[in-house]
């Protein structure tokens, strides 16, 4: 009995080894850069990178997409907890920073293809005129309620989503060789709180562009509510563009906010938005409207929701040209999408 015993101590012993080197082996950063270069496209490269049982440190990513595309990564560190994913439906994350992030779009080509195929005179399919049975199928859809599951989709999550702050700073690349500063930075994501996530775009311009646009940004500002269940309860985003001339005339003005709060239980919600839009020049962003003058145009609306039916109670649009009025709406009475309505008045 005793060698049996002294036979299975030194089996657990064996196995515990084995399985205490096949650990040291997966998480050696070594063997762990090779299996990723191993899974990265053609050109791209990694410098270090190291998963371990609730942390992963990451330097040097350089990835390149077949379209032009490259993405570089100087370094990422965070931490995370999968037994919290395993038994709590938790994704559970600590800070999280990413730096020197940068980000080059493929470069804008001309499309030649279709414009070589008019010239040669090749024949453009039309469009063929639709059915009587297409139309009144059309009709009938019209007369179909909403389908807002998705909306309340998003306040019906079971999984819960812990993170702590976030922090992000790098630079985007368009395809015309703009370059754009971006910083993102987030407290942290809790059940049963706000959390607010801040993104700021700034355009760095050797020299204005022919348009006479000499810098452009942009803040986002998104707060969201995460119940202790799961889900969402409620959104705010408020968006900003700013956009000068080298002068420091303004060239562009926008600033917009919406607001949204949903009952996943209830199947009920509410959604309002204002936007405020000033262009002095529009010339500079559409040469064909050089000729329209200053432009402005202001808007806003409050509705709730209520099963698949969209109730409208405020809503109001006007715009300006060159100093006249050329939109006026105004919503005067209540009106319902998805459900029966019955509009009087004018």
């Amino acid at each position: 009995m005793k060698t049996l015993l002294r036979i299975f101590a030194l089996l657990c012993v064996i196995i515990i080894l084995l399985l205490a080197g096949a650990y040291f082996y997966l998480t050696s950063a070594s063997v762990q850069k090779r299996f990723v270069e191993s899974q990265l496209p053609e050109g791209s490269s990694i410098e270090h990178i190291k998963v371990g049982l609730g942390s992963i440190e990451l330097s040097g990513l350089l990835l390149s997409l077949d379209n032009g595309t490259r993405l570089e990564l100087g370094d990422l560190q965070t931490t995370f907890e999968p037994l919290e994913a395993l038994f709590a439906k938790t994704i559970k994350i600590g800070d999280l920073s990413l730096s020197d992030v940068r980000l080059q779009l493929p470069p804008v080509t001309e499309l030649t293809t279709t414009t070589t195929a008019v010239s040669k005179g090749s024949a453009v399919s039309q469009p063929e005129p639709p059915s009587p049975s297409g139309v009144a199928k059309e009709a009938g859809d019209a007369d179909q309620p909403l389908s807002l599951e998705q909306i309340y989709t998003l306040g019906a999550i079971e999984w819960l989503f812990d993170f702590g702050t976030i922090s992000l700073n790098g630079e985007i690349i368009d395809g015309n060789g703009s370059n754009y500063k971006l910083v993102v930075d987030s407290d942290a994501i809790r059940p049963g709180k706000q959390s607010t996530v801040n993104v700021a775009v700034e355009s760095v311009f050797s020299e204005p562009l022919q348009s006479g646009l000499s810098s452009l940004s942009g803040d986002l500002i998104l707060q969201f509510t995460q119940s202790q269940s799961g889900g969402f309860e409620a959104f705010k985003l408020v968006a900003k563009a700013f956009a000068k001339d080298e002068a420091g005339r303004r060239l562009l003005y926008l600033d917009q906010t919406v607001d949204t709060s949903i009952d996943s239980s209830g199947r009920t919600g509410k959604f309002s938005f204002i936007s405020e839009t000033d262009v002095p020049n529009p010339g500079v962003f559409a040469p064909g409207l050089s000729e329209v003058g200053p432009v402005s145009l202001n808007g806003e609306g409050e509705a709730t929701i209520e099963g698949d039916s969209l109730r409208l109670s405020k809503a109001a649009l006007a715009a300006m040209a060159n100093g006249s009025e050329v939109i006026d709406l105004k919503l005067k009475q209540e009106m319902t999408l998805g459900g029966k309505q019955n509009l009087v008045g004018d």
